[in-house]
């Protein structure tokens, strides 16, 4: 099996509550299966994806592909903002834009210029599809070869994209994103500026460090090798993963969730966002207490008034 970073499959233990969400997203999303064809590479170890049901999929139905998930999905989810034409992140970027009409967080649309404080803002002019867009980069007038590109990027294979017409690439992945005149429009605010993916990675062992979980199984969730712990030495050689580790660390990670689901209810009882809305009514009905978000045994401190 290669290293976790190199595309390995492997298990991972996962504790009740992200269960339960995975299941949710299933029942969903029910046969969601890409749209791969079965393709076999004599003499390739890692053969391509043979079409099957996934949990996760891009917005067509495709794989999200690395190449570009951080600049189309996550950093403007993180950021609240997209990067700019070279992908770089920047605190001027313009804002995701969304129409909520219909489920929260809403369906991205082509963006509009950000507001700059202290001066007058007109909204564009038509509230229809934009050409060449932040969000595309592509409208009705780009050519099949550009098209073709933008289905790629989207997940589509080459041979599907180039054997679609001009009219289907629009119809299936230009058209869907047109912004609808009359719906209510939300900017995204950031979900942690800055945030990454590998940040992410580094955020999960300091919580796996914080809980005490042992080493050898520490590295064994995150796809690292500690010195001393290298296949062959000693301390790996001599150092198993014990069954009940790995249940008290799914208890562990159940607690540290139950504790930031009751802090997030001590700020409010409801949620625009449905599932955490639903997450949240055990605490309406009184059958679980908020907790607030710091400690209840601080000293408080006498500030000097302005007057005084």
């Amino acid at each position: 099996m290669l290293p976790p970073k190199d595309d390995s499959n492997r298990d991972i233990d996962i504790p009740p509550f992200l269960q339960d969400l995975l299941a949710r997203q299933i029942a969903a999303h029910p046969d969601q299966r890409c749209p791969c064809k079965p393709v076999r590479i004599e003499g390739q170890p890692e053969q391509p994806c043979q079409g099957g049901a996934f949990v996760f999929l891009g917005p067509h139905g495709a794989h999200i592909k690395d190449a570009n998930y951080a600049r189309r999905f996550f950093n403007p989810a993180a950021d609240g903002r997209y990067a700019g034409p070279q992908g770089e992140r920047s605190a001027d970027g313009k804002p995701v834009l969304v129409v909520v009409d219909e489920v929260w967080p809403g369906e991205p649309v082509p963006t509009w210029p950000r507001a700059v404080p202290g001066e007058s803002y007109e909204r564009p002019v038509g509230r229809g599809y934009q050409p060449r867009p932040v969000v595309l980069g592509v409208n009705a007038a780009s050519s099949k070869e550009k098209l073709v590109a933008f289905a790629v990027e989207e997940g589509l294979s080459r041979a599907v994209a180039e054997a679609l017409t001009r009219q289907e690439i629009l119809d299936r992945f230009v058209r869907p994103h047109r912004q609808a005149d009359d719906g209510p429009l939300a900017s995204w605010m950031p979900v942690k500026e800055w945030l990454t993916p590998h940040g992410m990675r580094h955020g999960h062992s300091t919580l796996l460090d914080g809980l005490g979980t042992p080493v050898r199984l520490r590295d064994d969730r995150i796809g690292h090798a500690s010195p001393g712990m290298k296949r062959g030495d000693m301390r790996h050689r001599y150092t198993h993963i014990a069954k009940e580790w790995r249940t008290q660390l799914r208890k562990d990670l159940q607690q540290v969730w139950e504790q930031a689901l009751a802090e997030r209810a001590w700020f409010a009882l409801h949620s625009p966002v449905a599932m955490l809305d639903d997450l949240l009514k055990p605490f309406r009905e009184g059958r679980r207490d908020p907790i607030p978000p710091f400690s209840a045994v601080a000293d408080v401190v006498d500030l000097v008034s302005a007057e005084a």
